[in-house]
């Protein structure tokens, strides 16, 4: 199982963070978020030693290429209302691509077929008005109606509670856990100890 870190924006707290087993550290450019990567330090993240990902709100493909190059990211993650064309593009310049899909229901799901090969893989949150990092859940037990063959994260509300029923999914494509704001003291910066606690549980 990955697991990947979301919503960094603090030096210190980066450095701490780059020492764990996290597989996928991620950094948001979308500058109405509270986790916005405000400080854009291109050598900072340049220097870890991490698979990054950059998560883009309705960003055009000029912005999100500018902040590929800048920092070096390996995966983007889109959140908004993004087109297939716009992911086959950024899958051509050899990105991986994650698409965020909001859902409360299996209905859904009827819409993501529209991304069939066009994408890595989806991540799952909970539908709010926010674009991810509310600290709200779902009822997981929808993921048992998805049917693509398109691996994907779970997100939404993770927190340490949730580490026995994290355990017992048993969906073959779930690839990765994306936590977040659950695992905060504020608003970008992440509790370590937690987090150390929780990759232990979940990675044995």
């Amino acid at each position: 199982m990955k697991i990947k870190i979301c919503g960094l924006n603090n030096a210190a707290n980066i450095n701490e963070l780059r020492m764990l087993d996290i597989d996928i550290m991620g950094f948001i450019f979308y500058d109405k978020s509270p986790r916005y990567f405000y400080n854009g330090d291109a050598k900072q993240l340049k220097d870890i030693n991490k698979t990054k990902a950059g998560v883009f709100v309705n960003a055009d493909y000029d912005k999100i290429m500018k902040e590929v190059g800048k920092h070096e990211l390996n995966i983007v993650q889109l959140h908004s209302n993004e087109t297939p064309e716009l992911c086959l593009k950024l899958k051509s310049n050899g990105l991986r691509v994650i698409k965020a899909i909001q859902i409360d229901n299996k209905e859904d799901f009827n819409t993501i077929p529209y991304y069939e090969g066009t994408i890595d893989y989806f991540l799952f949150d909970k539908k709010t008005e926010q674009y991810g990092g509310s600290g709200k859940r779902y009822n997981w037990n929808i993921l048992n109606d998805y049917e693509l063959n398109i691996p994907f994260f779970l997100s939404g509300g993770i927190s340490l509670e949730h580490t026995e029923e994290i355990m017992s999914l048993n969906n073959i494509l779930l690839y990765a856990l994306d936590i977040n704001s659950r695992f905060e003291m504020s608003a970008g910066i992440k509790d370590t100890k937690k987090i150390e606690e929780f990759i232990k549980i979940i990675k044995g």
